[in-house]
């Protein structure tokens, strides 16, 4: 069975929607973490010491392999269930390397966007 575990900012719109509408794969398991909340959790200490920056990218762990930012959207994409639309979608645009990587900093400035809007601050998860 494969595991799958999404690292996103609990406090970002954008990332909440992303992650509530996900479906995985049959026989895929899935688990959320907020890297806000979650500070001490084993996954979040092992981003921190492969300093993958949480401001400049989400992180997938699937099966224990470390996925960031662009990488982390290709990934997800082709495990994503094809039951819905928006996980449909998902697989069509972003499956790709070349378009995942294109698409990934609108999103990223969406996200910046979204917080400055609600004046919370970045993770910062490397200044800890």
């Amino acid at each position: 069975m494969t595991s799958i575990i999404i690292v996103y900012d609990g406090e970002c719109p954008l990332c909440q929607f992303g992650v509530t509408h996900f479906r995985p794969k049959e026989g895929v398991k899935l688990e959320l973490l907020d890297a806000r909340t979650q500070g001490e959790h084993a996954v979040l200490q092992e981003i921190k010491t492969r300093k993958l920056d949480l401001d400049a990218g989400m992180v997938a762990v699937v099966d224990g392999v470390y996925h960031h930012g662009a990488d982390a959207l290709r990934v997800l994409a082709g495990l994503g269930a094809s039951d819905d639309l928006i996980n449909r979608l998902n697989a069509k645009l972003l499956s790709s390397k070349a378009t995942s990587r294109v698409a990934y900093p609108f999103l990223q400035l969406g996200r910046r966007m979204a917080l400055w809007a609600k004046q919370t601050p970045l993770i910062r998860n490397l200044d800890k």
